[in-house]
């Protein structure tokens, strides 16, 4: 077990936005650290993850240039 001191303002935000998800302080740091502990150990916005939706199609830098204007229109 961890003991963890706050200032007064901290303390009594952390009171505040206990109460409003009513639950006890203590278990909302507990939900607050996993939720943060989460996005640490997940993969960032994977950027290759989306990589296939262009597998098997012709496309190149002119086709989305056309495409982008071509929808700009009215």
């Amino acid at each position: 077990m961890t003991t963890v001191e706050f200032d007064n303002e901290t303390a009594a935000l952390l009171a505040e936005m206990a109460e409003q998800e009513h639950i006890e302080p203590e278990q909302l740091v507990k939900d607050l650290i996993k939720r943060h502990s989460e996005t640490l150990t997940a993969p960032e916005n994977d950027f290759f993850a989306y990589a296939g939706i262009w597998q098997g199609r012709n496309i190149d830098q002119e086709t989305i240039r056309t495409d982008a204007w071509r929808q700009g229109q009215p």
